[in-house]
């Protein structure tokens, strides 16, 4: 078990924030049992709501006797302090972008390194795409431009959650996070990462960015998306 959460704390550690401490660690070598906790189904209609619920539910079973939480289908963990303050930070939304703000930070791992791209995981825990980077080379980028990266994607998964055009991003679209910063064009591509019956498969696939400076590689589109109504955070069909 301590493996399995020392994988999880290592997938977000460069965020710095999950705050997984002795007694955290603690209490995943004192356990003496494991409950798992199945949430309704997962749609683009609901995700934001039940990804809410599940963070109160996380809240309710640390509160009650839990010492630790996984979340199985994002590879995430969070320290028990972190998770409640997460759960509040949720119960006290006023709108849908502070919601959207606290759940990426409860679910997504914002960027894992494959060696050729960058890509994030767990967004389809809030019914939208993954975001994949594929900067184009495999050299070991300079700490600011990795940066900006990380940064790029991040923002891009807010921009999909929250800011896209009644009409949705549509292939070959421009992105960038600041008028002087790199400018990058949007495909939609299938997740062939992780198999159909992975937990961490996203159905709705990956925004993967390229430069613009160069041909992206041509994505693949998905079926059409379904409006999205939890929370007013919606998109006309």
């Amino acid at each position: 078990m301590r493996e399995a959460f020392d994988v999880a704390v290592a997938s977000r550690r460069a965020t710095g924030v999950d705050e997984f401490g002795d007694d955290d660690w603690a209490a995943v070598d004192a356990h003496d049992s494991v409950a798992y906790v199945l949430s309704p189904p997962v749609s683009q209609a609901t995700g934001l709501d039940v990804s809410r619920r599940a963070l109160a539910v996380t809240a309710a079973l640390l509160a009650n006797g839990a010492t630790a939480v996984k979340n199985e289908s994002s590879g995430v963990a969070c320290g028990r302090e972190r998770w409640l303050a997460l759960a509040s930070e949720a119960a006290a939304a006023e709108t849908a972008d502070d919601l959207v703000g606290t759940l990426v930070r409860a679910w997504v791992v914002p960027v894992i390194h494959d060696g050729e791209v960058y890509y994030s995981c767990g967004m389809h825990l809030l019914g939208e795409a993954d975001v994949e980077l594929a900067p184009g080379s495999t050299a070991v980028p300079e700490p600011e431009l990795l940066w900006e990266w990380v940064t790029t994607m991040e923002i891009a998964s807010y921009y999909l959650l929250t800011e896209q055009p009644d009409h949705g991003v549509q292939n070959g679209e421009g992105f960038r996070i600041a008028q002087d910063a790199t400018r990058w064009i949007m495909n939609r591509v299938e997740c062939e990462r992780f198999e159909d019956d992975d937990f961490f498969h996203n159905p709705y696939g990956y925004w993967r960015l390229t430069p613009a400076a160069r041909d992206p590689r041509k994505g693949t589109r998905l079926k059409s998306r379904n409006p999205r109504t939890t929370l007013g955070t919606r998109r006309k069909g």
